[in-house]
């Protein structure tokens, strides 16, 4: 299956299918408990919504067998990498118990030496102190899901959710080498003084199975608490992700609503193929404080 049939399967779940109010992944506030003024009763709700998810990594990276560890906060990435491109988006639609979301997150990043170190190295292969991108990652994740609220009564919502989680990444990693050493045999290139490993695209499509808690404060305010797990050795080895939120929601209109969103999200996982000088792995956790503005109607 190629990897652009996979995106269109994944993320083209979540605009082919309506049922109510997801917002899974990052605690956006249920429309049916809103305002009544703002959402009919038993009618579709639709949301979307933009956010900023301030993503700090830690773990480790194998490209073409070179492995690099790192660890850094998104302060570390703002100020130290020359490459930062994010895109980060959701749209849900919803009916009575039953929601269908679909997220999307986009990030392409550059590490520096002085935040990576090899994991293991050779002799002659140096991560380049002076290189602002020693390492370059790209990553895609999609995710679709559907969820059935269990409990649905006074502003108290839990739900079971499952679905699919796309993840599509490739990475470049840049090593300083001795013009003595050769490469033929350790999956990189020379490229002038250095030795460059390229992944390629990478991509598989992780089960997942979850569970939302949402509570009303306030017909304008909620918490969620969300956690789910994924892989199983399907797509990934294992990934997990948990979510804590607050929302608070504004009626702009008859049967419109404007809601913002802060939470924090972490999203970790364990993939691995091939071996030798064609193993690409990433062992990765995810973590940070996110940011939403939706439009509900």
């Amino acid at each position: 299956m190629s990897r652009l049939i996979r995106v269109a399967l994944v993320v083209g779940a979540a605009c082919a299918v309506t049922a109510p109010a997801f917002a899974a992944d990052f605690g956006m506030a249920d429309t049916t408990y809103a305002s009544t003024e703002a959402v009919p009763p038993g009618g579709w709700t639709f949301q979307i919504t933009p956010y900023g998810w301030f993503t700090g990594l830690n773990g480790t990276i194998t490209t073409n067998g070179r492995s690099v560890s790192t660890a850094v906060s998104f302060s570390d990435l703002v100020q130290d990498s020359d490459e930062l491109i994010p895109f980060m988006g959701y749209m849900e639609a919803g009916k009575d118990r039953f929601s269908i979301f679909g997220d999307f997150f986009y990030s392409k990043v550059g590490f520096s030496a002085e935040k990576s170190k090899q994991v293991n190295p050779v002799a002659g292969l140096v991560l380049d102190a002076k290189a602002k991108a020693s390492l370059t990652t790209t990553m895609t994740i999609a995710q679709a899901a559907l969820a059935y609220d269990v409990i649905k009564q006074q502003g108290t919502s839990v739900a079971f959710y499952g679905g699919l989680r796309y993840w599509d990444m490739s990475s470049e990693l840049d090593l300083k080498v001795k013009a003595s050493v050769k490469l033929t045999n350790l999956g990189l290139k020379r490229e002038g003084k250095y030795a460059v490993a390229r992944s390629g695209n990478v991509d598989w499509v992780d089960p997942v199975v979850g569970l939302r808690v949402r509570q009303e404060i306030t017909p304008h305010d909620q918490i969620s608490i969300l956690g789910d797990i994924g892989g199983f050795g399907v797509g990934s080895q294992f990934s997990w992700q948990v979510f804590g939120g607050y929302t608070h929601s504004w009626d702009i209109g008859r049967q419109t609503q404007l809601a913002l969103a802060l939470g924090y999200r972490i999203l970790s996982v364990n993939y691995e193929q091939g071996s030798g000088t064609n193993q690409q792995a990433l062992d990765l956790t995810l973590h940070g404080p996110l940011a939403g503005l939706s439009v509900r109607w």
